[in-house]
């Protein structure tokens, strides 16, 4: 049986790193790398933070946005500058400017559209302020629709409806 014995030289002249300097170059690259993630990711944060800001403000006002219909008189005299038109008076109760995107006018039994004006009125309504409008429609308020229930509908910039439901009991003949 043959027997193979290695025999350690121990002779030879190894030049190794000392541990202290190894760790030191050890920690250096750690402390670049954890810079470089940290600054990367600290950027990446702030971004989505103010894209967050960004969103939450204009939710934020929507919120806060309260448009109350008030005063709608149905007008159906014999005059052709006054015939068929509906007068609402709009008042912002919020706590932000608002923009009127578009008014409608249904008939709630029927769903028949009456008025159906988009990006009309691009103004703004104030704090605590009232706005007149006068809608010219196709339909004649006359005794026949005198029992008929219509809604209208607001709706604003930042995507709010407001809604009211009303008879033309206040038409004038």
């Amino acid at each position: 049986m043959l027997r193979v014995v290695f025999v350690a030289n121990y002779n030879t002249k190894h030049r190794a790193l000392s541990q202290i300097i190894t760790s030191l170059i050890l920690i250096a690259i750690v402390t670049t790398v954890g810079t470089v993630v940290l600054f990367r990711g600290l950027d990446v944060i702030n971004t989505f933070s103010v894209n967050i800001g960004i969103l939450d403000k204009n939710r934020l006002e929507g919120v806060q946005e309260d448009l109350v219909i008030e005063n709608v008189r149905f007008r159906n005299v014999n005059e052709p500058l006054i015939k068929n038109r509906v007068e609402i008076l709009i008042t912002n109760f919020g706590n932000v400017p608002t923009s009127i995107s578009s008014i409608t006018i249904t008939e709630s039994s029927s769903q028949k559209l009456i008025y159906d004006d988009r990006n009309i009125y691009g103004e703004d309504l104030q704090i605590l302020s009232s706005k007149n409008f006068t809608l010219m429609t196709q339909r004649n308020f006359d005794s026949t629709y005198a029992d008929e229930q219509y809604v209208i509908s607001i709706l604003t910039s930042r995507g709010n409806l407001f809604t009211k439901f009303t008879t033309p009991f206040n038409s004038e003949t």
